[in-house]
């Protein structure tokens, strides 16, 4: 009996040996599962270490992007996340192209309700645009020619469409003018890029490596007829580098829409914000009923039963989001070969100005800002009213050419003078300038009238400011009034399709470390967006001149620090009917305020900038001060304020959406309970300005909230080796006292 205790209890020493120094599971599974995965690294990609250079397989790194494909088991996984130079780590997710086959149609529907044969009559095809298909690749077609293209397959070249996905979204782009189904934009240089394998499909690594041979070859558009279910925050930072670097991304919504239209269905890569997301309709205008819902859907275009080129020189109708994309794409080639000087998001911004509002008025979930289409009309206009100045032959000629004409044969020179500096003066006065010089014409009067011309401004001071004004409208300032510099300077922006631009002699017209106030008055008060190119922005910056929105009920005034090198959009949207708790209740206008810098929102800012809200003089102002929506907190936050010349003013470091609050609106209700949704930031001050640099993501309070979280994090839950090991010591002590058990039993059967 002896020799079993002993044997019993050498058996229970051993297996709580083991289980304490080896965890329970260890030797579960002898070869682990693998899995495909993508890891975005945050400066530059890292050499695997040699401990797991046996277990990693696959590793390929892009070119330009700071992101790794491998193939890991799945422990190693969690391990790569704790690396603290990981941004994220993603599966590979498989991608899934957006159209289906269909019967036969009428050809050219589509075109002509894109109004692209209004585009060719202008002379606009997309001429030396660089366009991307990210696809199953392109089949030789004699409707079509290629630039070229690039596989991120080996052995499967970009000229091999195995399913016929690509060649139709191809043949939408830039078939030949003339040929049965003819592109939107015919003279594109197009560029396969096949992302799907005839053998492996295609997966959100081969996407990445697709961006990344974009960037490479400076491609101008991406058009992105596919989608993926799940976030892969690697594409995410792909496609913001891809941004950057002047690129316009175009994405389809997806066909998982319901016939009814609820639901958020939109897929990525289309749910980004870099990414125009596309919704389908029908010849009527009406939404497919598979089109993707979503507040993302931002423009619209047709989808169903599209013609196009098959593989083998054949043809076929498909529809879908994915046919719809690519005439978005077309229109936006357009635009670039029209407006060589915008950017592309400028060229964004106009897609959205020139569409039709479809559905509900506005932006919907449906179709975005309304069906994309082609709008000739706008800039001939500007151009006729650019001219109109000097080609008035009633008042023009009859002021200068004729009457000098009649006086001095040698005084052409002068009048191109006078015709050159016309469009800048006031085209309202410019004929009563003109009949004063006629009544000095019989004295050979014309270069002393120039000089009278030149000191006018001067003595009429009342004059002279309407006169920069209407100067401004009309031509660049500094064209009328060149060499001369001012440290305040006002100018009115042009409307381009939508966006307010100011010209290069605006800024040239503003001395060094001095002001430049871009005006909106009431024949502008409806434009949202200011962009400035990436030349203008390094003017600003270069020469520190700080930039001034100025609106009737609205001024921001922005320091040149604010900026980064890039383009950007500057932008400033009345909140109206949104469902913003207390909006009602705002003393002055809501305003959303963005900042778009080479296409990627910037929401905290290196400097403060000083906002205005225009209110009504009221007997307390002291209580009115400018609050903030937090969207984290889903409430108001005071920045603070004082009152100025009719207007609040105050300083932040972070843009969101804004208004002004008498702050007893947030304190009490008539019965002297406090109100929920309003919250003091006790880092703000109440005179003018903003104390938030303290703050990691600008405001007070959301890092309170994060670090909330992280507590919560601490309390709630051990860590992982440590509930690892409490479990292995628990099931040692459960072993241990049936060994106790066991032993006592043995003992007494010893006695008996």
């Amino acid at each position: 009996m002896n020799k079993r205790l002993k044997r019993w209890s050498a058996i229970m020493s051993f297996v709580l040996l083991v289980n304490l120094l080896v965890p329970v599971g260890t030797f579960a599974d002898t070869e682990e599962e693998k899995v495909d995965i993508i890891v975005t690294y945050k400066d530059v990609v890292r050499e695997s270490p040699d401990s797991r250079r046996s277990v990693y397989e696959n590793e390929h790194t892009m070119k330009t992007l700071p992101i790794k494909t491998m193939t890991v088991p799945v422990s190693e996984v969690e391990r790569l996340k704790e690396d603290p130079n990981v941004v994220s780590v993603s599966l590979d997710q498989p991608l899934q192209l957006m159209s289906d086959t269909r019967e036969l149609g009428e050809h050219d529907w589509n075109n002509d309700m894109v109004k692209a044969f209004d585009a060719w009559d202008d002379g606009y095809t997309g001429k030396g645009v660089k366009v991307a298909v990210f696809d199953t690749g392109f089949d030789e077609h004699q409707d079509i020619t290629y630039a070229g293209g690039h596989s991120v397959f080996e052995g499967e070249p970009y000229t091999h469409d195995h399913h016929g996905h690509g060649t139709h979204v191809a043949g939408i782009i830039g078939a030949r003018e003339g040929t049965l189904h003819q592109g939107i934009a015919p003279d594109v240089q197009l560029y396969g890029v096949k992302v799907f394998s005839q053998e492996k499909g295609g997966n959100t690594s081969h996407l990445i490596a697709g961006i990344d041979w974009a960037i490479q070859e400076g491609m101008d558009i991406i058009n992105m007829s596919l989608g993926y279910t799940n976030e892969v925050p690697a594409v995410h930072t792909a496609i913001q580098q891809a941004v950057a670097q002047g690129i316009l991304v175009v994405a389809a919504s997806g066909n998982g829409g319901k016939a009814d239209g609820s639901g958020e269905t939109i897929e990525y890569p289309a749910k980004y914000d870099e990414v125009i997301a596309v919704a389908s309709v029908d010849k009527e205008m009406k939404r497919t009923n598979t089109s993707a819902t979503g507040v993302e859907n931002e423009l619209a275009a047709p989808g169903d039963l599209i013609g196009g080129l098959a593989p083998g020189n054949k043809y076929v109708f498909m529809s879908g989001t994915s046919q719809a994309t690519p005439h978005v794409t077309s229109l936006a080639a357009i635009l670039m070969g029209k407006h060589p000087e915008l950017s592309s998001q400028q060229i964004r911004a106009l897609l959205v100005e020139q569409s039709l509002d479809l559905g509900s008025e506005g932006r919907d979930r449906l179709y975005g800002y309304g069906l994309a289409q082609y709008v000739s009309s706008t800039p001939p206009d500007e151009e006729e009213n650019e001219e109109s100045p000097a080609e008035d032959p009633q008042e023009q000629p009859s002021d200068g050419k004729e009457n000098e004409g009649s006086e001095d044969q040698g005084s052409t020179p002068p009048d191109e003078e006078e015709n050159e500096e016309s469009p800048v003066e006031d085209p309202q006065e410019q004929p009563s300038d003109g009949k004063e010089n006629e009544g000095s014409e019989d004295q050979g009067s014309t270069p002393p009238d120039e000089e009278e011309n030149e000191e006018s401004p001067a003595e009429d001071p009342q004059e002279q400011p309407s006169d920069e004004k209407e100067h401004e409208e009309s031509a660049p300032p500094s064209e009328g009034n060149e060499g001369k510099q001012a440290t305040h300077v006002e100018v009115k922006p042009v409307n381009l399709g939508g966006v307010a631009i100011i010209s290069n002699a605006d800024i040239a017209s503003v001395l060094d470390k001095g002001t430049l106030v871009v005006f909106f008055d009431s024949s502008l008060d409806d434009l949202t967006r200011l962009a400035l190119t990436a030349d203008q922005v390094k003017e600003l910056k270069d020469r520190g001149i700080t930039l001034v929105i100025a609106k009737h009920d609205l001024e921001l005034v922005i320091p040149h620090g604010v900026f980064k090198a890039g383009d950007v959009v500057i932008e400033f949207e009345r909140v109206v009917g949104k469902g913003i708790p207390y909006a009602g209740q705002a003393k002055s206008t809501v305003y959303q305020f963005k900042i778009i810098q080479n296409g990627q929102q910037v929401r905290h800012f290196d400097e403060e900038i000083e906002m205005g809200f225009r209110v009504d003089q009221e007997k307390n102002v002291n209580n009115l001060k400018i609050y903030y929506w937090n969207e984290s907190l889903n409430e108001w936050e005071k920045i603070g304020g004082n009152y100025q010349e009719g207007f609040i003013v105050a300083r932040t470091n972070h843009f969101s959406t804004y208004t002004v609050f008498d702050s007893a609106v947030f304190e009490k209700t008539k019965s002297g309970t406090p109100i929920s949704g309003g919250k003091t930031n006790g880092n703000s001050t109440t005179e003018g300005t903003t104390n938030r640099g303290t703050s990691k993501n600008g405001t007070g309070s959301e890092p309170q909230a994060e670090e909330s979280n992280e507590q919560n994090n601490k309390d709630g839950t051990l860590p992982k080796t440590a509930t690892n090991l409490y479990n292995s010591l628990a099931i040692g002590a459960l072993l241990l006292l049936i060994g106790f058990v066991l032993l006592r039993k043995s003992k007494r059967r010893i006695v008996e």
